[in-house]
């Protein structure tokens, strides 16, 4: 999982960099500190909210779907897979369940660094330097 989510991670973050989202600060260092406001707070919240809504949406829709996508591939019906015994002799249950593991949290690496920032931005609650902390 581990290696999963940290592919998925890189990937949205290097497609916020070939997009061009991601840039260096304008201002010269020593940066500004940004005191918390009220209205930060709560879009704070409310980012963490709807980002947790989005995880568990992602999780959702990509395990259901790579699920069924790699019982597919190999040719077996998904509620027998499903429900056939746990041991290292089913190598097609051991196959499906990495695949769609991988599939699945690398897919919410990608949301969490690409997706869900571009949607706060359009919501108007993203975070002014998400895209200059490089």
């Amino acid at each position: 999982m581990i290696v999963s989510v940290c592919a998925g991670i890189l990937t949205g973050s290097w497609t916020n960099y070939q997009l061009g989202h991601m840039v260096a600060s304008t201002s010269d260092p020593p940066y500004t500190i940004i005191w918390p406001s009220i209205e930060m707070l709560g879009t704070s919240l409310l980012r963490t909210i709807l980002g947790f809504c989005g995880v568990l949406a992602t999780r959702a829709i990509a395990k259901s779907v790579s699920y069924a996508f790699v019982c597919a591939l190999l040719g077996r019906d998904k509620n027998e897979l499903r429900n056939s015994e746990d041991s290292l002799d089913n190598k097609n249950k051991i196959i499906v369940e990495c695949s769609y593991k991988y599939f699945t949290y690398g897919l919410i690496g990608f949301n969490t660094t690409y997706v869900f920032p571009n949607v706060f931005e359009l919501l108007l609650i993203n975070r002014p330097t998400y895209y200059t902390e490089i």
